[in-house]
């Protein structure tokens, strides 16, 4: 199961793989009686954040098997869902629609197809896995960590820089960014999709400290949602005409391993 990829949940029994709108519908108990059946095994890749967010809705998962940890059990040398999977079916996975706008209805062609792919493949490789896992002696461990998912507790999503930022950047540099992924965050959650499909880490601190920046240019590789926002747009170049360089205050450095938080 591929349980909050954007608006969509993607389930996959073996035979058909369903498609969920979650913009339209607001009671999951049919859904939860599934999840909390322990009869039932429920396969998903990298599922900690999207179960301590379940649990927070009070669904209580239980027969859990986790791909991403089966396949560090089995020492496997793909990154990421994508990899592994062309690596156990020799199948590459079309990824051009993840960053599309997800909020749009009805999806498109390549959208379903996008959300169906992942989870459509996810058993044959759970399965391959998790041989390799018992062949290797390591088959209780890897259910004692599914049963740690069955419990695991919500987390605290809130915007969070890296320690090493806090080591390595000025207080100044740490308050604009920090500050833009509270914008980032604020948006995301409005559009109901991973801050990440707003924009990337990466890019978000490009146009944020780049010294020859120009606000004027297009923000390729923003969500197109906020392209089309001249409110959302000011509001993040506010945050970054803010910054002042010549603040090169640094935290100490026995502060350089917690975490802050500015909001």
């Amino acid at each position: 199961s591929d349980l909050f990829p954007s608006h969509d949940r993607s389930i996959y029994d073996g035979e058909v793989v369903y498609l969920i709108d979650a913009k339209k519908i607001t009671d999951y108990s049919a859904l939860w009686t599934i999840m909390e059946d322990s009869s039932i095994q429920k396969v998903l890749y990298a599922g900690s954040e999207d179960l301590a967010l379940l649990h927070s809705m009070g669904c209580n998962f239980r027969s859990i098997f986790d791909v991403q940890i089966s396949a560090y059990l089995s020492n496997h040398p793909a990154r990421g869902l994508s990899d592994l999977i062309a690596s156990e079916t020799r199948r590459k996975l079309n990824k051009s629609s993840q960053l599309s706008d997800w909020s749009k209805r009805p999806l498109s062609k390549e959208q379903r197809e996008y959300a169906a792919n992942d989870v459509n493949a996810l058993l044959m490789v759970a399965d391959k896995l998790k041989a390799r896992v018992v062949k290797a002696g390591l088959e209780e461990a890897m259910n004692e960590e599914f049963l740690c998912l069955e419990d695991i507790t919500p987390r605290d999503f809130s915007p969070k820089l890296k320690p090493n930022y806090y080591r390595e950047q000025s207080i100044e540099y740490c308050r604009v960014l920090l500050a833009a992924y509270v914008w980032r965050d604020h948006i995301a959650r409005r559009l109901n999709v991973p801050p990440h499909y707003i924009v990337s880490n990466e890019l978000l601190e490009q146009y944020l400290f780049n010294s020859g920046k120009k606000w004027s240019n297009e923000f390729k590789g923003f969500h197109p949602r906020i392209i089309d926002s001249d409110n959302d747009l000011s509001d993040l170049i506010e945050i970054g005409d803010s910054y002042d360089a010549s603040k090169t205050e640094m935290y100490p450095r026995n502060r350089g391993s917690q975490t802050h938080r500015f909001l």
